[in-house]
């Protein structure tokens, strides 16, 4: 991609992730300024942009600081609840910066809140190689729903489901060791996942970061995107006592188990 792409760790398991091209860099979803500030200043980095997911605070509570730092405009999705955007963004929309260096297609993918967008970023031949989730997917795990739908959730996750298994998932949250243990009541019999808690446990007591992820490994690993897995479909039965017809309502019960898990 000639650019590079590194998290800055923010807030208590928040990743605010950077993308440097020379001396410019994207800021994307900066919850708190400070450890922004501190890294663009000791890499001589000066903001291009600012670059925004969803409303929360965790998300935007840093940019009136970095603004003051490096004014730069500021991308997002068209909310009442998001003043600071000077440029909205909707589905199909494309963005370029650094004559081409960084492409972005714009995702709509409501779910974990109602405005949410995803940044697919391509290559030179226009094929997406990787995508700034926000809240919608974390490894092993999704967001909640704080003003979106059950149904609009599993919608966005079978978006993300059709990306190539090498696509990378750039996620602004460090859940995946918490997110691993209920994947494993899930599904009890599946190795794969048995066996990356124990890789993320270790990247953990070292203090690594488990991001970002990868779309092939969390068809592997991911209880919300394998809710066709005969396991997962008994699992729920089982944890709900009603026969499940449709991946809507598996991943409706999954979503439900997980916020009291």
């Amino acid at each position: 991609m000639r650019v590079n792409t590194f998290p800055v760790a923010t807030l208590h398991d928040n990743y605010v992730w950077i993308i440097e091209h020379r001396n410019n860099a994207l800021v994307i979803d900066p919850g708190e300024a400070a450890p922004v500030i501190a890294v663009l200043k000791e890499r001589g980095l000066s903001a291009t942009a600012i670059l925004l997911t969803h409303r929360h605070w965790d998300h935007v509570d840093g940019i009136p600081e970095l603004q003051e730092h490096f004014p730069c405009p500021i991308y997002g999705p068209e909310s009442s609840a998001m003043p600071q955007v000077t440029q909205t963004l909707t589905e199909g929309d494309h963005l370029e910066f650094w004559d081409g260096m960084a492409k972005f297609q714009i995702w709509h993918t409501p779910g974990h809140t109602e405005e949410h967008i995803a940044y697919l970023l391509a290559d030179e031949h226009n094929n997406s190689t990787a995508i700034f989730c926000g809240d919608t997917l974390f490894s092993a795990g999704c967001g909640r729903l704080l003003g979106g739908t059950a149904e609009q959730l599993c919608n966005s996750l079978e978006r993300y489901k059709r990306l190539a298994a090498d696509t990378i998932l750039y996620c602004t949250h460090e859940y995946t060791q918490a997110n691993l243990r209920f994947a494993q009541a899930v599904e009890p019999s599946n190795t794969l996942i048995r066996e990356y808690a124990g890789v993320v446990q270790e990247q953990r007591l070292n203090g690594a970061t488990t991001l970002p992820t990868t779309v092939g490994k969390e068809l592997e690993i991911n209880p919300f995107l394998r809710c066709d897995q005969p396991e997962v479909i008994t699992q729920i039965e089982a944890h709900t006592g009603k026969t499940v017809t449709s991946g809507l309502q598996t991943f409706t019960a999954l979503r439900q188990w997980k916020d009291i898990f």
